[in-house]
């Protein structure tokens, strides 16, 4: 069996690192349901990379922030394509727009931003728990990690209290 190694992200920054981290193998033939939980989450994937450029420009002054998040979905996008790709799935590509609520000022560019972390940690969430493959779910708790840590960052930039949440993606 063939595997794909997905990009290691610094902890720090949900960045993906200069290859000083430990990458984690995800073994390529995934089952149907594995395949289908990561294409759920590449499609918010791919709904956050689109969103947060409209995010980012209701909200200048936390534009390289946003910046900084947008690129480390690029990078999990780009991981979830490659991964699906050599398990013999079809990854979905992104949609021209995305039906989002309205964004007019900085207070609902925050309150986009947010939802797209929420929706991504659910996404992720859902991979830790439908497979019992380790390495999948190991790739699940880094992006529902990276998700976590974004949100607490919108949250503090915004200065928005509490600036964390007990299970970020849990189902309510």
């Amino acid at each position: 069996m063939s595997s794909v190694e997905p990009t290691p992200s610094d902890p720090g920054t949900g960045v993906p690192d200069s290859g000083q981290g430990t990458a984690q193998t995800v073994p390529a033939g995934l089952p149907a349901e594995a395949l289908e939980s990561l294409g759920t989450v590449l499609d918010n994937e791919h709904a956050a990379v689109w969103g947060y450029g409209l995010v980012a420009g209701f909200d200048k002054a936390n534009a390289a922030l946003y910046a900084v998040i947008r690129n480390a979905h690029l990078a999990r996008r780009d991981q979830l394509v490659t991964i699906i790709t050599a398990s013999g799935g079809s990854p979905s590509t992104a949609a021209p727009w995305y039906q989002v609520p309205a964004v007019t000022d900085q207070k609902s560019a925050l309150a986009l931003a947010l939802e797209l972390e929420t929706d991504c940690a659910t996404a992720w969430h859902a991979v830790i728990g439908n497979t019992d493959i380790a390495e999948l779910r190991g790739l699940g708790l880094s992006g529902l990690t990276d998700a976590a840590t974004f949100m607490t960052r919108i949250k503090t930039a915004g200065k928005i209290n509490p600036s964390t949440i007990a299970l970020p993606g849990a189902p309510a």
